[in-house]
């Protein structure tokens, strides 16, 4: 059976402390100036990797998808098993009303659904 994985992920205090989070953008930001052994790596969190689609943010030397700690900003703790999913399928969307947790099994459903709907429509 496959197990999902999970890492360890900043706390909504500690993202609370360092970050801004601006709601039209979806964008999580730095407060202050940087330092390099406590805190976030860039000036504003999210660059897109161009093969997945996703944003990602650097936090002591850890890579984190951007989506999951604007959900932790805002919703705290992301349960073992579950997955942020975007909802309207823009991987860098990471507004907050377009993030929902589903469970592992629920997203591969989703993006089985909407692939299987692209291709029909075509």
């Amino acid at each position: 059976m496959f197990e999902l994985k999970t890492k360890k992920h900043p706390s909504q205090d500690k993202l609370k402390e360092k970050l801004d989070y601006d709601s039209q953008k979806g964008m999580l930001y730095r407060k202050s100036s940087y330092d390099p052994i406590n805190d976030f790596c860039i000036s504003y969190l999210g660059g897109i990797n161009s093969v997945s689609g996703y944003r990602s943010a650097n936090f002591k030397a850890n890579n984190y998808r951007h989506s999951r700690l604007v959900w932790i900003y805002h919703n705290g703790d992301i349960p073992e098993g579950m997955v942020v999913d975007h909802i309207n399928h823009i991987r860098h969307d990471d507004r907050i009303e377009n993030l929902q947790l589903l469970s592992y099994s629920d997203n591969c459903k989703k993006q089985k659904y909407a692939h299987y709907k692209e291709r029909i429509e075509l």
